[in-house]
């Protein structure tokens, strides 16, 4: 385990012969982690032992994005005049629209669930691309 970082890792030896660390997770306790992806493909019998087939949820979360938004948002006046006039519910779903928009250069939310998963969203969940069309008619 990387004691500066948390990650946990493995060594291997490349085609030349030369050690590699591979990063297998990232330590939850001195004893514990969040496996990763290459957990999954090294030690598959393992993962299967513990996860089945089940995917576990990312440990990553991408709050940049949120941050400018919600800061542009307050300074302009924006985030409270939505609040305002769509209510908190309605507020927060446009501007995850916004962020999604912004982040992909596109207006169609077909991609919006897969493409924001990892994304700290105003709302506690995404709506369905639906919803956003019945909205924004």
């Amino acid at each position: 385990m990387n004691a500066s970082d948390g990650r946990v890792f493995t060594i291997h030896r490349d085609e030349r012969n030369k050690r590699q660390h591979i990063t297998i997770g990232w330590a939850t306790s001195k004893v514990t982690m969040h496996p990763n992806e290459n957990f999954k493909f090294l030690y598959p019998k393992l993962w299967a032992q513990y996860y089945g087939e089940s995917r576990l949820q990312p440990h990553e979360l991408h709050v940049g994005l949120y941050g400018l938004i919600l800061s542009a948002g307050w300074k302009t006046g924006l985030y409270p005049m939505l609040q305002k006039d769509f209510g908190p519910l309605n507020a927060n779903a446009v501007l995850d629209y916004a962020m999604f928009s912004i982040r992909h250069r596109a207006d169609s939310t077909d991609l919006m669930k897969d493409e924001m998963a990892q994304q700290l969203l105003f709302s506690d969940s995404l709506r369905s691309d639906s919803w956003y069309s019945d909205f924004f008619e």
